[in-house]
């Protein structure tokens, strides 16, 4: 008898209030094993991320969930309340081996050391070309490190007076500098095979240093080779807002 292949997706809903459709508890949970496991306040509405733990028997089954997937963000489910799923995401999938719950990353997505699924319980071996997350439990209730896209890093150095406003998201100097910088990079990386997203991630003192994420369906080593390749064209749109120090400019692998 073959063993049930489990697949680990997670839906981002919103739901307008505090008294919406999921109310603002933090642990429900159902027979399929729907966790409440992140909620994030949006002023009048708030951001929920539900993780949905499902079973499958083979390549057909995959396929038709990763489908309905598609379809969930496409033509959104009627649910009750004013909720809306703005995006649904497949990034996990796991079997026994051995006795031994074993998982690891769907297409596009990857582990980021040092810890998987639940820290206590679970071991990531980062040996070889395939990750794995080894697990000695079936229940993957209480996980908190799932497969994400894979992600890097990067810094640069702009010729300015620090300010504390610089750290503090909701004023206007942080807004300019956040937006500018996401703009021109993401016009210098949008031809980057795999490149998803670009974001500010911090600035620091010393002058200005400014710290980004990049986000990509690619793997890393190829995703750092296109943000190097662009880095020209990177700097150029940055020179017409901020006096860019050149040679600044480093991305990384890991965060630094």
């Amino acid at each position: 008898m073959r063993v049930p292949t489990l697949w680990l997706f997670s839906f981002f809903m919103i739901t307008e209030g505090w008294n919406g459709f999921l109310g603002s508890d933090d642990g429900i949970k159902t027979k399929q094993e729907l966790i409440l496991n992140k909620e994030k306040p949006l002023g009048p509405f708030q951001e929920y991320e539900l993780l949905l733990q499902v079973a499958y028997r083979d390549s057909k089954e995959k396929r038709d969930v990763k489908n309905f997937l598609k379809l969930l963000e496409a033509y959104p489910l009627f649910l009750p309340g004013p909720v809306k799923i703005i995006r649904a995401k497949a990034t996990t999938y796991c079997g026994i081996q051995n006795g031994v719950l074993r998982c690891a990353c769907d297409d596009g997505y990857s582990w980021f050391p040092p810890s998987c699924l639940d820290p206590q319980k679970c071991y990531l071996h980062t040996e070889g070309s395939l990750q794995s997350c080894d697990c000695h439990l079936n229940n993957l209730t209480q996980s908190v490190h799932f497969c994400e896209r894979t992600k890097v890093w990067g810094t640069f150095k702009i010729n300015e007076r620090f300010t504390k406003d610089l750290l503090d998201s909701s004023s206007a100097l942080y807004s300019k500098y956040t937006t500018g910088i996401e703009i021109q990079l993401k016009e210098a990386y949008k031809s980057i095979q795999g490149f998803e997203s670009v974001q500010v991630t911090q600035f620091r003192n010393g002058s200005i240093i400014a710290g980004y994420e990049v986000v990509g369906s690619s793997n890393t080593s190829e995703l750092l080779s296109g943000i190097e390749q662009a880095a020209k064209k990177a700097k150029t749109g940055l020179h017409q807002l901020f006096p860019l120090e050149d040679n600044s400019f480093r991305v990384f692998g890991k965060v630094s």
